[in-house]
C-alpha cells in the first residue's frame, strides 16, 4: 500500500512538472530550473511583457538547454532598441549561446551582430570590444559557414553571407 501512494505521488509530480498548463508562471519557471523545457516555454509565453525579469530567466534557461526558439526570442528581443528591455549585451549572448550550442541560425546571427554596431549599444567601443566582437563574428561566421542548411531556420541563402563575410574580412 505504502508503495502504492509513493507512486501515485510521484506520477502527480511528473504530470505537474511536465504539463504546467495550470501553473503560475513562477511555478513553471520552477519547473524550468529542473530542466523542464516546458515550464522554460510557459514561464516566457506567460512572463512575456509583464515580468522582464522572469521573462528573461526563463528564455537564458531554455536557451542554456539548447531551445532554438529560446536562444532565437532572446537575441531578437533584447536587440530592438524600440523596446523597453534593450539590452545589446543580453541580445550578443543569446546568439552566441545558440551558436555554442550548434544552431547555425544563431550562429549566423550572431555574426551580423557581432560584426555591426548593435552589439555595442550604439556608444564608443573601445579597441579591446572591437576586437572582442570581431573575434565572435568570426567564430560565429566560420560555424555557420561550414554548418548544412535545415531548410527550416537556416537556410542555404543564409550560409552564403556567412562565407562571403568570412573571406571579405568582415568588410
Amino acid at each position: 500500500m505504502r508503495f502504492l501512494s509513493m507512486l501515485t505521488l510521484a506520477l502527480a509530480a511528473t504530470l505537474f512538472i511536465s504539463a504546467p498548463a495550470n501553473a503560475t508562471p513562477e511555478e513553471a519557471y520552477e519547473a524550468c530550473t529542473q530542466g523542464n523545457l516546458d515550464g522554460c516555454r510557459f514561464a516566457v509565453e506567460h512572463s512575456r511583457g509583464r515580468d522582464f525579469e522572469l521573462y528573461k530567466k526563463a528564455l537564458s534557461n531554455g536557451c542554456m538547454m539548447g531551445d532554438r526558439m529560446s536562444c532565437g526570442e532572446g537575441h531578437f528581443a533584447f536587440k530592438d532598441k524600440r523596446a523597453p528591455i534593450y539590452d545589446a549585451e543580453q541580445a550578443g549572448k543569446f546568439a552566441q549561446v545558440g551558436c555554442q550550442n550548434g544552431l547555425s541560425d544563431m550562429c549566423f546571427h550572431a555574426g551580423r551582430f557581432f560584426n555591426g554596431s548593435e552589439w555595442r549599444g550604439g556608444g564608443q567601443a573601445t579597441n579591446d570590444q572591437i576586437e572582442a566582437a570581431r573575434s565572435n563574428a568570426e567564430i560565429a561566421y566560420t560555424l555557420a559557414c561550414e554548418a548544412l542548411p535545415d531548410g527550416k531556420f537556416f537556410k542555404a541563402n543564409d550560409r552564403q553571407p556567412a562565407c562571403h563575410a568570412l573571406f571579405n574580412g568582415f568588410n
